[in-house]
């Protein structure tokens, strides 16, 4: 067996795989690209919903807080007093 410079494996290579027809040809790779670009905007469609349904859902929505379970007395009535001041009782005439 003869030795072959890499230059005629390849070009060897190539001949066998275009006999194949294994290469890719513009219209594969353009199809390709073409479900990749799909597959991008349907991704980003999801996204987008996703988003919008977070913001939907949290518009409106009580502010989260926390409370301990068991509060001292200072700060019942330091809450009390707090929602006198945002919620004051209407004065009767």
């Amino acid at each position: 067996m003869y030795a072959m410079s890499m230059t005629a494996k390849v070009r060897a290579w190539v001949w066998r795989m275009m006999s194949l027809d294994l290469l890719p040809t513009a219209a594969m790779l353009n199809a390709l690209e073409q479900r990749e670009q799909d597959r991008h905007k349907a991704m980003m469609g999801m996204l987008n919903r996703v988003e919008q349904r977070m913001i939907n859902e949290h518009i409106g929505a009580q502010p989260r807080g926390f409370s301990a379970p068991v509060l001292d007395w200072d700060t019942v009535q330091t809450i009390a007093m707090q929602s006198l001041i945002e919620n004051p009782p209407k004065e009767e005439n």
